[in-house]
């Protein structure tokens, strides 16, 4: 089947569904047929994970999905893995680089102090 020597598409709506545990969400995908070459992820900075995918049938005809889910917003980044048809997407929350650049500044801050500290007393 070929109109104009284009691809036709047939469009396919997976089922999922979420797994939540305790600091993260995984959403898990049904995808028989495909294989993880044919599927793309991607989570853009207002939280919308994007999940799509094609698939070629024979004769120019194709299959394909296009998903949108709303993440939490604490959330940034994901992981995803391919396994036997299931593509398992885990959302992780945001990493704390705030925190740690306190705990940085901190540290030095002590570290500097223990070093005058020890000049003086030697003086």
């Amino acid at each position: 089947m070929e109109i104009g020597g284009r691809r036709v598409y047939k469009d396919f709506a997976p089922s999922y569904k979420w797994v939540r545990e305790e600091g993260t969400d995984t959403l898990v995908i049904d995808l028989p047929e495909f294989n993880k070459e044919q599927v793309r992820v991607e989570l853009d900075y207002s939280g919308k994970l994007s999940v799509s995918g094609e698939r070629p049938l024979g004769d120019k005809r194709w299959s394909r999905f296009d998903n949108v889910f709303q993440v939490p917003k604490e959330s940034n980044e994901f992981q995803a893995r391919f396994e036997n048809g299931h593509l398992h997407v885990k959302i992780l929350p945001k990493t704390s680089e705030p925190k740690q650049l306190l705990v940085n500044v901190i540290v030095a801050v002590v570290v500097l102090i223990v070093m005058v500290l020890s000049v003086t007393s030697k003086n």
